[in-house]
């Protein structure tokens, strides 16, 4: 019910209601990724880039095989300047799911 209302806040652009949501969510059943990617996804829209990192890791080390926390993890560190791991979670994210973020080519390695 918490992952609904989160999403249902995130929808109508409150980010602190559906952080406090997802939080609450999360204290239920901390090891389902989902929550975190949420989490991370709505952190990361609401400009909290260092969140949305430590969120998306922790989703990650959950359910490593997630396309979804691997890009969103890209962004996020394309965000702050980290060029190498936004490139490396691209290429991950690519290879779980080759179908995300159609037209949009994966960046190359320096």
């Amino acid at each position: 019910a918490f992952y609904a209302l989160g999403l249902a806040y995130q929808g109508q652009g409150r980010s602190d209601e559906a952080i406090a949501a997802l939080r609450q969510a999360i204290e239920l059943n901390p090891h389902y990724a989902g929550f975190h990617v949420a989490l991370g996804s709505i952190h990361l829209n609401a400009g909290n880039v260092e969140s949305a990192v430590a969120e998306l890791q922790v989703a990650i080390a959950r359910h490593r095989a997630s396309p979804e926390a691997h890009y969103l993890l890209g962004l996020a560190y394309q965000r702050i300047g980290k060029s190498d791991l936004a490139i490396a979670a691209f290429r991950e994210a690519r290879s779980l799911d080759p179908t995300i973020a159609p037209g949009r080519p994966v960046p190359e390695q320096r």
